[in-house]
């Protein structure tokens, strides 16, 4: 261990610091009771002795919140390589260089604040740099600035951890390659990864943006980064809460699924992100990304969101109220899995979730729900698919009022088994309750051991299982065993649209039910499907 990450654990184990209802730091002794600031410390007296540390009180720098101590601050920050500030708000109008093994220690009270509407803004600047630490300080941006405000930003950083930082009417961290300027990272070379920053931990930070913010601003956003964590942590009013980029993930651009996933090993945990314009969690072209154990509400757009990305998992996550789905994938995925998260939508309009796709290829491949819980309170909800997949596995979920189409032009397989759904109210804007096909290249649908029970009658015309094939080149299979329905007066209908001669599909359905006529609908202009009921051919 260095003498700066002595120094740095030193202090950090000396000091405990709470957080209160009144979102300030206050520094506080173990018995949680409020100290009053009594000068320099004994420790803090043995650590002026050291050359390679200061504290801004010693520096003659006053944190009045006036005077303009950009100037005298870089020059504190080249000279000493750890530098402590106490509490003050020290007002910067230009970023601060940080420079490598820096070390910035607050105590919690301790405000860097900017009051102009510039050009956009960081705190502090690092490029190229390693092994930089950043603890207990403030960022705090005058309000109603519509320029991108950051409190850090940073480029080809190897080592970089945020602890105990708050933020107003800023993001705390824009990662981005060297030259990339404020704005989205742009340029992408598939072998050359570079440009990409690694080691960065974000945890215990408390990020609020503004209404402006939430036009340009994030809370975080790694374009380009390998290995970073992101935890503890909340972030409200921004454009996008959590984001990384690794490339553009439409098809027409980088989203090849040959090409390299540039931000990777990424780890979201315990974060809490509210009110955003647009994402709540979300990345293009990552790869080994894990979200769990965070609570994502009120997003104009998705809550959480994969898109063009490789072996993924959100995992015990709650999401609420996100206008184009609480959980969502776009493009080409690979290994995608959502696991006993906890999805709601007030307005039934908003999917729950949907698997979007612009192109119509089988890339898209093996997007796994298993164990979570889909739920609508004031009318019937909806899953469903924008964009076809390769592979798609539903099972072990329970759905709320929520009815589940995974039918679209150019699926694989689709399996759907092991599912309960529940309906405490009628269904009036759909004719089916689980709906499911469409599938080519002798594609494959399995409807299984779910099931479905309505507690009011369903209209008529609503079928608790709903199958639609048009193949024109290949015989679909669909496989319809064991499920169990009641309220529901029309079990089944088969549909198959099928445009050439030589090819048909072909049902099978095992139930222990009578099936009368009038539960049962065959719907086949072509007269070539072939449907078996317990292995009776009708």
């Amino acid at each position: 261990m260095n003498i700066n990450q002595f120094l740095y654990y030193a202090v950090a184990f000396t000091f405990c610091f709470c957080y209160n209802e009144n979102k300030i730091y206050d520094r506080c002794n173990c018995n949680n009771t409020i100290e009053e600031e009594k000068g320099t410390s004994v420790l803090e007296e043995k650590l002026f002795k050291e050359k390679s540390y200061i504290s801004l009180k010693n520096a003659g720098i006053n944190g009045d919140g006036v005077t303009d101590v950009t100037l005298r601050l870089q020059q504190v920050l080249n000279k000493y390589d750890t530098v402590f500030f106490p509490k003050g708000s020290y007002s910067v109008n230009t970023s601060l260089d940080l420079k490598t093994g820096q070390v910035i220690m607050g105590d919690g009270l301790a405000n860097l604040v900017n009051k102009s509407n510039a050009i956009p803004f960081s705190f502090f600047s690092i490029t190229s740099k390693e092994n930089i630490s950043i603890s207990k300080i403030n960022f705090i941006a005058k309000a109603g600035n519509k320029n991108i405000v950051y409190g850090i930003h940073a480029a080809n950083i190897r080592g970089l951890t945020i602890r105990n930082v708050r933020t107003e009417n800023a993001g705390l961290l824009l990662i981005n390659e060297p030259a990339g300027g404020y704005v989205k990272a742009t340029s992408y070379k598939p072998a050359d990864i570079s440009a990409a920053s690694t080691n960065v931990y974000i945890d215990a930070c408390r990020c609020t943006g503004s209404t402006s913010a939430r036009t340009n601003t994030s809370g975080v956003i790694f374009y380009f980064a390998d290995n970073w964590r992101v935890t503890n942590s909340s972030f409200s009013n921004y454009q996008h809460g959590i984001q990384w980029w690794g490339g553009d993930s439409n098809p027409e651009r980088n989203g090849d699924t040959s090409n390299i996933r540039k931000a990777r090993n990424g780890v979201i945990e315990n974060v809490t992100v509210n009110n955003v314009a647009a994402g709540g969690i979300w990345g293009s072209m990552g790869e080994n990304i894990a979200v769990s154990g965070c609570k994502v509400s009120n997003c104009g757009d998705v809550g959480i969101d994969f898109e063009g990305c490789f072996n993924c998992t959100a995992i015990n996550n709650s999401v609420k109220d996100c206008n184009n789905g609480c959980i969502a994938t776009f493009h080409f995925n690979k290994n995608i899995l959502f696991d006993s998260n906890v999805m709601d939508q007030t307005t039934s309009s908003r999917p729950l979730s949907c698997i979007y796709n612009s192109s119509q290829t089988q890339h898209n491949a093996t997007i796994r729900y298993v164990n979570n819980v889909f739920s609508s309170a004031n009318a019937v909800g909806f899953i469903y698919q924008q964009g076809p997949s390769n592979n798609i596995v539903f099972e072990k979920n329970k759905l709320m009022n929520v009815v589940l189409n995974l039918q679209f032009n150019n699926n694989k397989i689709v399996t759907i088994r092991n599912n309960e759904l529940t309906f405490s109210m009628p269904i009036n804007n759909y004719n089916y309750i689980i709906k499911a096909g469409e599938t080519n290249n002798n594609g494959q649908v399995v409807i299984e051991n779910n099931s479905i029970i309505s507690k009011v009658k369903q209209p008529p015309s609503v079928s608790a299982i709903y199958t639609y094939q048009a193949d024109y080149n290949s015989s679909p299979v669909t496989r319809i065993y064991g499920n169990i329905i009641t309220g529901v007066s029309k079990k089944f209908t088969i549909e198959w649209n099928g445009a050439n001669p030589g090819v048909t599909s072909k049902t099978y359905i095992n139930t222990t039910d009578v099936i009368s006529e009038k539960e049962f609908e065959i719907i086949d202009n072509t007269k070539r499907s072939e449907v078996f009921i317990n292995n009776k051919k009708l």
